[in-house]
């Protein structure tokens, strides 16, 4: 269970229109996305930033505060610029019919596995195509691609404001609050 969402996953209203319209789109293949992460808290951000960051600094202490930031941000996004943040990020795979993820050569957010890069070199031809599907898909709808993660891709974070060129982002990020029901 996800702190704040619970088993929800929460994105954008836009976001979540983009996304049936590439369902849509796949239905002829007898395909559909499988969506495993949408909103993330700011919080969170934080912590998993702070997190990989401690652990590359181990690995490599002598990197300066900006290099290790830097260093760091090429697995999880330093927080003031992360998408998911702002409900417009999702991390996602292909699946068939039954629910069944299609083979992409890595799992979401293996970071163990070097191939976790969209094109990276090595990988079998369906992997590829199955990933090239998901990348054509996906921007097709206007989504942004992090060719870094083949399975995050974002709509109206800054991310995809620099790929495409938008003068701003269009989405800020949101801060659920937890709160307590009492029964």
């Amino acid at each position: 269970m996800l702190p704040y969402t619970g088993e929800t996953i929460v994105v954008r209203t836009t976001v979540a229109k983009k996304l049936a319209a590439v369902n849509q789109t796949l239905a002829s293949r007898k395909l559909r996305l499988k969506i495993e992460y949408g909103y993330r808290h700011p919080d969170i951000q934080q912590m998993y930033f702070d997190h990989q960051r401690a652990l590359l600094k181990q690995v490599s202490p002598l990197l300066s505060n900006d290099e290790l930031d830097a260093a760091t941000h090429m697995y999880v996004a330093v927080p003031a610029v992360a998408g998911h943040p702002t409900g417009g990020a999702v991390d996602l795979t292909l699946a068939d019919e039954s629910g069944a993820a299609l083979d992409m050569g890595t799992a979401i957010a293996d970071f163990t596995n070097p191939k976790i890069q969209t094109f990276s070199s090595g990988l079998s031809d369906v992997r590829q195509r199955n990933r090239k599907l998901l990348c054509d898909v996906m921007t097709r709808q206007g989504f942004a691609p992090f060719y870094g993660e083949w399975w995050h891709f974002s709509y109206g974070d800054l991310e995809w404001a620099v790929l495409y060129n938008q003068p701003q982002a269009l989405y800020s990020p949101i801060e659920f609050k937890k709160v307590n029901l009492i029964s």
